[in-house]
């Protein structure tokens, strides 16, 4: 099974280095677009970029909501005959199966064999708790505790590579119904 994941990132450096080392250890191919990041994004990208299939840096001045439907074209034009399945999640985000009990990549060896072509992931919240090493620097193996964030949808985050369509960035902030 050959994965792909996709990270789209601005001013993560912080959780950057951790995305990729986990996206990685599930065994992905990674390409990462930085959307004109002033933080030490840029340098998380020249430390690991040995660990990414492709960087591309796109200005700040493109405009955010077209950075989803151009990402999406640009794997329909160029990447997706040759994966077998796409992890897009935000790049402050790891994506799990429904437990801990397997890796993500596990998961997603079942769904790869079943007739399913997407995977539908609902949004948590991560929390502190006692039981945290602070001293752990790794945000994935550090928190361990999660609940359901109760307010936001469902999202589509995985996906059979074939099934690829062009995705859009949906913003329901300051509409009116």
């Amino acid at each position: 099974m050959r994965l792909l994941g996709v990270l789209l990132c601005y001013n993560d450096a912080d959780l950057l280095e951790d995305s990729i080392r986990y996206l990685r250890e599930q065994a992905h191919d990674i390409i990462l677009w930085d959307h004109g990041s002033t933080d030490e994004t840029p340098d998380v990208i020249a430390r690991l970029r040995n660990e990414l299939l492709e960087v591309q840096h796109i200005p700040r001045e493109f405009d955010f909501y077209e950075l989803y439907p151009r990402m999406s074209r640009y794997l329909i034009d160029n990447l997706v005959h040759k994966y077998d399945w796409i992890s897009w999640g935000d790049q402050d985000e790891f994506l799990e199966g429904p437990n801990r009990q397997k890796s993500y990549a596990g998961y997603l060896r079942e769904v790869f064999e079943s007739e399913h072509n997407w995977i539908r992931f609902n949004n948590y919240n991560f929390w502190f708790t006692g039981a945290d090493d602070p001293a752990e620097k790794s945000a994935p193996k550090r928190v361990r505790h999660y609940c359901l964030f109760p307010d936001c949808a469902p999202r589509i985050r995985s996906w059979r590579a074939s099934a690829t369509n062009i995705r859009q960035f949906i913003s329901t902030f300051g509409t009116t119904q």
